[in-house]
């Protein structure tokens, strides 16, 4: 019967952190630090953001070309 005490004020301990995580988590979606979005919003914002990778990427290999030629100039 003690050793049941033991399990249950675990449990409670357990429950207690997860309901304050909980709690947490809902006051910044209530305070305006975290913002909704639809999905179409995320998929808009998924479209961007690979758009703007697909540059990155090209910028990049741009660099690599032109520090390539520098070199070559150098030398």
């Amino acid at each position: 019967m003690f050793n049941m005490y033991w399990i249950i004020a675990q449990l409670e301990q357990e429950r207690a952190a997860a309901q304050k995580a909980l709690k947490d988590i809902n006051g910044t979606f209530n305070s305006g630090a975290v913002k909704k979005i639809t999905k179409v919003q995320a998929s808009k914002n998924d479209s961007v953001i690979s758009k703007l990778f697909e540059e990155t990427e090209l910028i990049k290999n741009s660099l690599k070309r032109n520090v390539t030629d520098i070199r070559s100039i150098i030398n």
